[in-house]
């Protein structure tokens, strides 16, 4: 954890040298940005309605049956240079933060004072790295030997292709191709997945689980919606579709009922024909404008802003756990 924050410190010094433009806004940014998804398409507001009919063993602090609360949500680039381009093949990410949830929390009161929730999403079902130690490697090069994400993940690809077993080299390789083939026309419009696992669950009975945020009508993409001449067309398509109408989006759990799973190699997707996504309850965006960007620059999502009913699990996520209050009191204080 140390390492991969001395890596981080060292870009934020480097590249957080002096104020930055967002050339998607036109925002000025003053200070530290996030280390990875810096540049967001937008945020919103909410709410997240758990369905009433859901499994015993699902009702959670969180996930009681009927319940209705407010969210803050943030879409956004993985490419920690923010890309300057939305055709710029990347993982977009989706932030959900539910507001007031009552439950025993996993972080002690000087690092979690808040009463939320947060789940992270991306845009791919699996990860890059098998552990923290690949990651790290793979953020070094995105950060100090290349410009983007796309020339990041070759160097990486064929580095660690000459120094892993076949099999797994192969699973990153098919990591990034996820990640670059995802077509996008409307944000809301793709399925979004949480990647790593977290405990699903109280002390009376609790097993390891996945998450999903799907759209309502299904997964799609329209070309004739992809402007060629914006290249930040995900967030003109965004401020479009949600100033005029309302998303529905439905969030589902992938269980791992009998723990049987791995939790720690995020190279490997679960099954989904041997445990499919359930649907647990609903989220919806009502027509409104965006967040104001510089609220939305502020807002902070760390996966460990948790009850305990949903502590995440795995090397990468206890790897994040430093990194993210090291990068949230970095950017605070900037």
């Amino acid at each position: 954890i140390n390492s991969t924050n001395d890596l981080f410190d060292k870009f934020f010094t480097e590249f957080y040298a002096r104020p930055s433009e967002d050339k998607a806004t036109g925002q000025l940014i003053m200070g530290t940005r996030r280390g990875v998804h810096p540049r967001a398409h937008g945020c919103l507001k909410g709410t997240f309605k758990v369905h009433k009919d859901i499994w015993e063993y699902d009702q959670t602090s969180v996930f009681a049956p009927g319940k209705t609360y407010s969210i803050i949500a943030r879409y956004s680039n993985a490419d920690p240079r923010g890309s300057d381009s939305d055709f710029t093949a990347d993982s977009r990410g989706l932030a959900i933060k539910v507001l007031n949830v009552k439950g025993a929390r996993v972080l002690p009161l000087k690092y979690d004072t808040s009463s939320d929730q947060v789940f992270t999403f991306n845009s791919s079902d699996r990860f890059f790295a098998d552990n923290a130690a690949r990651y790290r490697e793979f953020m070094r090069i995105a950060l100090f030997e290349t410009t983007n994400f796309n020339d990041a993940a070759t160097k990486y690809v064929i580095d660690t292709a000459k120094n892993l077993e076949l099999s797994l080299a192969n699973r990153i390789r098919l990591a990034f191709v996820g990640i670059r083939d995802v077509k996008i026309s409307d944000i809301f419009d793709i399925d979004f997945f949480s990647i790593s696992a977290s405990k699903h669950g109280s002390s009376k009975f609790s097993h390891t689980a996945k998450y999903g945020v799907f759209p309502c009508q299904g997964a799609r993409y329209d070309e004739s919606k992809v402007n060629k001449n914006d290249p930040f067309f995900i967030r003109t398509n965004m401020i479009k579709h949600i100033t005029s109408k309302e998303v529905c989006l439905r969030f589902a759990i992938q269980r791992n009922s009998e723990n049987s799973l791995d939790v720690e190699d995020l190279t490997v997707p679960w099954d989904t024909d041997a445990t499919k996504f359930e649907n647990i309850a609903t989220i919806t965006f009502p027509v409104q404008n965006l967040i104001d960007d510089q609220a939305c620059e502020r807002e902070t999502f760390n996966p460990w802003t948790t009850v305990d009913d949903h502590r995440p699990l795995g090397g990468i996520n206890r790897m994040r756990l430093g990194s993210y209050l090291h990068s949230i009191k970095r950017r605070l204080e900037k």
